[in-house]
């Protein structure tokens, strides 16, 4: 059994409508993205290049390929404020692989070969190892195939996934993650269908079944599968209302809000950050990141006194954590002088120079040195750093807000880090358009616009 286009847009990092358009030939895969399809595919890049571009074998890759640029409906202006229109802005340009099916007949020639390697060799020949059970799968069945207290050791084993995953999935591109999350998931399902209500810590299965979900949820969201990530969330809400704990649907909820809030539907993000706290048990990390959503939320419609009411719960919240509270990984909470979200809020009512030195506390505390990032930088710090960027622009420190942004787009990009980097785009080509740094900095943030979707469409 071979790929589909969605399972082999997940191992690439594209969207499977991408795929669909490589085997119909009428893309052909952009330069930067060959290598990591080799890498998926098991072939060398020559032997790749070779099956997409028979008719130019020998010719660099570079110039192998037309790049034409398409002109896209531009969105509301912002009025000053990013995500004022309601919805995320796009490029006036967005970078498009090349339209081979307009190219003269020589490249023409190579479509049936590049259809036929990916629809039957390469798809098909990577089809085994993606059907394989992920090696976390065989290591849960087998641990839990032989022993009597199956449930037990079950329970054990997800508990640690949990964390294990929750640290992992801020640093690594989703799409490596989601196999393995949605594998466990499965298997976490599998048990309790085969274990009765009366089962010894079938609960605790029910809230790591619902912990995993939310992580499905997250992963999901970070590919632009807005969607799935619902649905995931609605089943995390399940899964914890069923196992009494609260917090797995306060999660589910900040998941939620936050998707809406990159969306640019500030109302429905602040709503959902008001169900969500009242979800939550107070003195907990979601209960405080609830409040310090719902502060930026209001503060993007520019409602000053509902963001200060929101930013003292968010306070009092914080205040009341213990010192050993989770700060990295997928449920936890960067601590700092002030809430998070502080700076996106004072960067929400122009108040930039503020914005900047809230931003780099945070930084400095929370990403510092010794706060590590286990293994990367993580999509948090990414998008702080834009943050940063955006403030920096709004001083007029353009030098500042180009290396924040470089910066910010060395890790993995996700889909909410790819809505403020391209917030931070638009607002150095309002005013900057000229300088080399800035169109260096564009052509950097277009290259990468078709690898998540923007904007909350699937």
């Amino acid at each position: 059994m071979g790929f589909t286009q969605e399972s082999l847009a997940e191992a690439v990092g594209v969207e499977f409508s991408t795929v669909g358009r490589w085997e119909r030939g009428v893309l052909t895969p952009q330069p930067w993205r060959r290598p990591r399809l080799a890498r998926v595919l098991k072939v060398s890049l020559e032997e790749l290049d070779d099956l997409l571009d028979p008719d130019v074998a020998g010719v660099p890759v570079s110039n192998s390929l037309q790049v034409a640029e398409h002109q896209t409906a531009p969105g509301k202006p912002d009025n000053g404020r990013f995500g004022q229109s309601g919805t995320a802005p796009v490029p006036g340009n967005e970078l498009q692989e090349a339209d081979v099916g307009k190219s003269p007949s020589p490249v023409k020639s190579s479509e049936p070969n590049r259809r036929i390697f990916l629809k039957t060799s390469g798809i098909t020949a990577i089809g085994a190892t993606l059907s394989t059970p992920p090696a976390v799968l065989q290591a849960l069945e087998i641990v839990t195939s032989q022993d009597a207290d199956t449930l037990d050791i079950a329970a054990d084993c997800l508990e640690e996934l949990v964390c294990h995953y929750s640290e992992k999935l801020p640093v690594a591109p989703p799409s490596e993650v989601y196999g393995d999350l949605l594998a466990v998931r499965k298997f976490a399902d599998s048990l309790l269908v085969r274990s009765d209500s009366s089962t010894r810590r079938r609960a605790d299965v029910i809230a790591s079944t619902g912990w995993i979900s939310n992580l499905l949820a997250v992963a999901t969201s970070y590919m632009g599968n807005h969607g799935s990530s619902l649905v995931w969330c609605l089943d995390a809400e399940r899964h914890g209302h069923n196992s009494g704990n609260r917090d797995i649907a306060a999660w589910a909820t900040f998941t939620r809000a936050t998707m809406a809030y990159y969306q640019g539907r500030t109302n429905s993000s602040a709503e959902l950050s008001g169900t969500g706290q009242r979800i939550a048990s107070p003195g907990t990390v979601v209960f405080a990141k609830l409040a310090s959503h719902e502060m930026r939320s209001v503060a993007m419609v520019g409602d000053v006194r509902r963001m200060q009411e929101a930013k003292k719960r968010a306070t009092a919240a914080i205040e009341g954590l213990q010192a050993s509270t989770t700060r990295s990984g997928v449920f936890s909470i960067a601590l700092s002088e002030d809430p998070p979200y502080t700076a996106t809020s004072l960067l929400l009512l122009q108040r930039f120079e503020e914005a900047a030195l809230a931003t780099e506390r945070v930084i400095e505390t929370a990403y510092g040195a010794d706060a590590g990032d286990h293994g990367g930088l993580s999509s948090n710090h990414s998008r702080t750093l834009l943050i940063l960027g955006l403030a920096r622009a709004g001083i007029g420190d353009v030098d500042g807000a180009v290396a924040a942004g470089r910066q910010a787009l060395d890790g993995s990009v996700v889909w909410p880090t790819l809505v403020l980097a391209r917030k931070l785009d638009q607002a150095l080509m309002r005013t900057h358009r000229s300088l080399p740094e800035v169109v260096e900095y564009h052509e950097l943030c277009r290259s990468l616009a078709d690898s998540v979707t923007v904007g909350g469409n699937e």
